[in-house]
């Protein structure tokens, strides 16, 4: 992972058009709820030069107050002097609790009422905890309160960027950056660099689809958080797993094959990397032999290696698939109209249930050879093919040429029907 050490380039012209995309944006107002800047200009952090590297660590975030925290349970704790940073936090937990009742019993309060006054108490947070990292950041003793405030004010500042206010969602990149300047290793640096990637990642799971750039947005901010922060490894990985599997499923193929690609070779001991060398070999396949062999449902055996010379479609499915049961009388239309000679179908079906296969392919008549294991191990997502070519999706199919070779990997029946053409009649 070599490069520069930094935030992506778009996230600027990414966050202004938030307030545009989203109808409930909170425009500015939060701009009066900021304490005046530090000295350095760090959004109000302080960036001193302490290291709190295995203190932070030592203790989750907010093991000191939690969230979940009833009043009565607040009362049973000795109050802190007002004004302490104990106090603050103590506020702070107060107006969470608050945010969770209101949303549990007043259902029917209108949304932008719910918005009103959730933008007002998200706000009281971050000048809360502004005030609690002012007065904690240099001293070594309260590491826990600063990395509580430092939580609580990334979380509130995600939640009015989320609403559309594109001024918070700058301020939490600027935190972030001054926090990794502040000290790297931290646990403030890593929670708030994390906000950002779940900022990327709310934000292409709703916008995604028109809005594609978050999509390639997210990806860009998982691999930095990667290079950022290699000792996080299990939490790298599966952000880079996530945010590559997303990609993928929009068809960014280079994107997720680039965040599959940063696990395989800088965390090849998490989890996650025997999983993600079957993604790369799925988004490489275009011009390589495909291996693939296994029992049918009736009992035989089938490899593509009995097809050398001959076309072959490979048609990864399951019953319950509405997309394939949409595809599915296309597809017969396909295999008709080029004959057993022009084009050869092998199925590898991903159900659980033998029964309901068998009353499937007898209900549409479907003749070709059935991948399908015995084992039930073996089944679903489980099956050996599937899990070596990291398949996610069905119905998924592959184009194989006369060679053994795969020459398409159509993402619909329509690109599908003009490859298989293209080929044929090159035979």
């Amino acid at each position: 992972m070599n490069g520069r050490i930094g935030f992506s380039s778009g996230w600027t012209a990414l966050v202004l058009s938030m307030g545009l995309a989203l109808s409930s944006g909170c425009g500015n107002e939060a701009t009066s709820t900021q304490p005046p800047l530090s000295s350095e200009g760090q959004s109000g952090l302080a960036s001193g030069t302490d290291t709190l590297e295995g203190t932070q660590r030592a203790t989750p975030p907010v093991a000191a107050i939690s969230s979940e925290t009833t009043d009565l349970e607040l009362r049973a704790v000795p109050p802190p002097d007002k004004g302490t940073p104990e106090w603050l936090l103590r506020e702070i937990t107060r107006i969470r609790t608050e945010l969770t009742v209101q949303s549990q019993t007043d259902p029917q309060a209108a949304d932008d009422e719910i918005a009103a006054q959730r933008r007002a108490q998200h706000e009281k947070i971050i000048k809360l905890a502004r005030q609690v990292v002012a007065t904690t950041h240099e001293d070594d003793s309260k590491v826990q309160v600063f990395n509580n405030a430092v939580h609580y004010l990334s979380d509130a500042r995600l939640e009015l960027a989320m609403s559309g206010d594109t001024e918070q969602a700058q301020l939490l990149l600027e935190d972030a950056e001054s926090l990794y300047r502040r000290d790297p290793k931290s646990f403030a640096a890593v929670e708030s660099a994390s906000k950002v990637v779940d900022l990327a990642r709310r934000k292409a799971e709703q916008q995604g689809k028109q809005s594609p750039e978050w999509c390639t947005e997210y990806a860009n901010q998982a691999r930095l958080f990667a290079e950022k922060f290699p000792h996080e490894q299990n939490r790298s990985a599966l952000m880079l797993l996530t945010a590559g599997q997303f990609c993928d499923r929009s068809g960014l193929t280079d994107d997720a094959r680039g965040c599959f690609a940063i696990i395989r070779d800088e965390f090849p001991d998490t989890i996650f990397a025997e999983q993600v060398n079957g993604f790369l070999r799925r988004l490489s396949l275009i011009g390589q032999p495909l291996e693939l062999a296994g029992p049918t449902i009736d009992g035989g055996y089938v490899s593509i290696d009995q097809y050398r010379g001959q076309l072959v479609l490979i048609v990864f499915w399951a019953s319950q698939s509405p997309q394939f049961r949409q595809d599915l009388e296309q597809l017969k239309v396909l295999e008709q109209s080029f004959g057993p000679e022009g084009l050869n179908v092998i199925g590898v079906n991903l159900d659980q249930d033998e029964g309901e296969i068998d009353d499937f392919l007898a209900e549409q008549s479907l003749s070709w050879p059935q991948i399908f294991y015995s084992e039930p191990d073996k089944r679903g997502g489980r099956n050996p093919s599937a899990r070596y070519y990291g398949v996610q999706t069905v119905p998924t199919y592959w184009l194989i040429a006369p060679s053994g070779a795969v020459a398409a990997t159509p993402g619909d029946l329509e690109s599908l029907s003009a490859e298989i053409q293209a080929l044929a009649d090159k035979l």
